[in-house]
């Protein structure tokens, strides 16, 4: 089997984009560990996160995801029993459910982007 290595500026960014990519994928693994964060389940802490302090729905969240719905549903209840996610009901509409993040997963965040 043949190796084809392009040498070309392009080529050399989009590695070391590459290789930097990785890197931050293994630091968010570190700091969260245990909880193993796939796609899915990093883009709704990462709506949590940036929309601190505005109320938003499971529904919210799960169109957010870039998931199915039932799996978005899967990762949100994986990330509150992680503890990284609370859920409250709405006491206007008994089919909303309001999620939020715990003050140990704002601290992980905060964590992750001040090494970045």
């Amino acid at each position: 089997m043949r190796h084809f290595v392009r040498s070309d500026d392009d080529a050399q960014l989009a590695v070391r984009r590459a290789e930097s990519e990785r890197q931050k994928l293994q630091r968010r693994d570190e700091t969260f560990r245990p909880s193993r964060l796939d796609h899915g389940a990093w883009n709704i802490l990462l709506f949590a996160f940036v929309t601190q302090g505005s109320r938003f729905s499971v529904g919210d969240a799960c169109a957010h995801s870039g998931l199915p719905r039932t799996t978005a549903l899967r990762r949100i209840s994986e990330l509150e029993a992680a503890g990284l996610m609370s859920r409250q009901p709405n006491d206007l509409d008994r089919r909303v459910d309001w999620l939020a993040l715990t003050p140990m997963a704002l601290d992980l965040l905060v964590t992750y982007f001040k090494a970045d």
